[in-house]
């Protein structure tokens, strides 16, 4: 469960390192190919080229929107990019995120839980994110002051394998505890029983002892 708990610890810093790289770029423009749709929540997100190519914006938060997606499909992992006050409908909290954003205004610094979600159980890892001077171009419209708590990110990692390996090793500890109490009654019962033996023959011989000195 260590483990579990670094590797979630692990992507939370990835993706934020990830968002606060394409925040000091102020966005990163891809090509917009067949498929890529354009952000509806930003103003202008697209630009033209000379050359008549059309490049649309990705932003912090569509960007870990996409991130997420493609664990998703692999089957690793999910993140998700919350606030109480979403500019877009899809980072609504659940209730979990939301009983979590107010802890962190109150100074938590995170918040983990194991819980069942859609048939399996799934370890969650939230921590703030905090207003910076690269999430004005986004952000400058909803008021935040600097360092103030504007969201936070989920981390959900699938851990029914983790589990299922603790199951594993709780029967084994059973098992090895079993055979080792067995071990040690036969151990204790064979030299009791040796123990034994030598002090009837010591009896025996003390008694002949006796019998010998009275004659």
């Amino acid at each position: 469960m260590r483990q579990v708990n670094s590797t979630a610890d692990t992507l939370f810093t990835n993706i934020l390192l990830t968002r606060r790289w394409n925040a000091d770029h102020a966005g990163v423009y891809v090509l917009k190919k067949p498929g890529v749709e354009s952000n509806p929540y930003l103003e202008n997100p697209d630009i033209e080229t000379k050359d008549g190519q059309v490049y649309t914006m990705k932003n912090p938060a569509l960007m870990t929107r996409e991130i997420s997606a493609y664990a998703q499909r692999e089957g690793l992992f999910s993140y998700h990019i919350t606030s109480l006050s979403p500019i877009n409908p899809a980072n609504t909290p659940d209730d979990w995120e939301r009983a979590a954003l107010g802890r962190f205004e109150q100074g938590a610094p995170e918040a983990t839980q194991i819980m069942d979600r859609n048939g399996e159980k799934v370890f969650r890892l939230m921590r703030p994110l905090r207003y910076e001077a690269s999430c004005a171009p986004c952000h400058a419209k909803q008021g935040y002051q600097l360092n103030h708590v504007a969201g936070g990110i989920s981390v959900t990692l699938p851990i029914e394998r983790a589990l299922a390996n603790i199951g594993t090793s709780r029967r084994l500890l059973v098992v090895l505890a079993l055979a080792f109490s067995a071990l040690f009654a036969f151990v204790l019962d064979f030299f009791t029983w040796r123990l034994m033996s030598q002090v009837a023959e010591q009896n025996v011989a003390l008694e002949t002892l006796n019998s010998q000195e009275d004659e």
